[in-house]
């Protein structure tokens, strides 16, 4: 995981199954019952590539999901439009 370093907003997250998400930690708190909850939405997702894809991929890299569990977010120092990701891919 990694929070932009601009405004402190931003979450990066992936998984072990190769998903990225973005997530904005000030907005979208929400009370539920007898004490407060957190649920904060997804700003954008970015799925795993499917085996299929995966295969054609090797041939011809174009599709932006990852193949293995993502290792390593970083968001560019100074604008939060752009961040890099690694992952445990072939």
């Amino acid at each position: 995981m990694d929070l932009d370093p601009v405004e402190g907003r931003y979450l990066l997250a992936g998984g072990t199954d190769g998903t990225l998400c973005a997530f904005d930690v000030v907005s979208h708190y929400c009370s539920w019952g007898s004490g407060p909850q957190h649920e904060h939405k997804h700003l954008f997702r970015v799925p795993p590539c499917p085996p299929r894809v995966a295969a054609e991929a090797q041939r011809e890299p174009r599709h932006a999901g990852h193949r293995g569990s993502v290792t390593s977010l970083q968001w560019y120092p100074v604008d939060t439009g752009l961040f890099l990701s690694a992952a445990k891919d072939k």
